[in-house]
């Protein structure tokens, strides 16, 4: 009977052996296919994490370039609008110191009547002709703005018109 045990003994250890031996096995290649599986997902994650950080630095670059242009486009509007500032004040310097000459033969001029009643004329033809000038430069001065401000807004008004033609396009 001890014959019998030590066989059948021998017999377990034997197919308990070969079991573990094929449970390894199966296991092992579970391993390597989770293993192989695992390191595929990894690298399409990073493939993904990549062109999704390549496109974010595509998106900031147009996003910087974007502003950069805009910035350009306002501080040539502003180029505009100083110079055409400086001409309007040069024209009415101009202005001024033709009023100040005018003003200048006008007093003359009443020192020279002889009579209160040619004194009240020659005030009222000095009253009326500054009136009509400064109704004349006023307007000047109007239209001159009106001008600037359209020269102002050009290249604000021809950006604009850009980035709505890249929206229609990206849409």
């Amino acid at each position: 009977m001890a014959t019998t045990k030590t066989t059948a003994t021998k017999r377990v250890v034997k197919n308990t052996k070969a079991a573990n031996t094929k449970a390894a096995n199966t296991a092992k290649k579970t391993a390597d296919k989770l293993g192989s599986r695992f390191e595929q997902l990894t690298a399409d994650a990073q493939t993904r994490a990549k062109a999704a950080a390549d496109r974010a630095v595509a998106l900031s670059k147009n996003a910087v370039e974007f502003n950069r242009e805009n910035v350009e486009t306002l501080l040539e509007s502003g180029k505009i609008a100083a110079k055409g500032a400086q001409e309007i004040g040069k024209t009415n310097v101009k202005y001024t110191r033709e009023n100040f000459v005018e003003a200048s033969r006008a007093l003359q001029g009443l020192f020279s009547v002889a009579t209160p009643k040619d004194m009240f004329a020659k005030q009222a033809d000095y009253v009326r002709s500054g009136l009509d000038r400064v109704m004349d430069q006023t307007s000047n001065n109007a239209d001159a703005v009106v001008k600037l401000a359209g020269k102002a807004y050009q290249p604000i008004a021809d950006r604009v018109s850009e980035i709505r033609k890249e929206m229609k396009k990206a849409a």
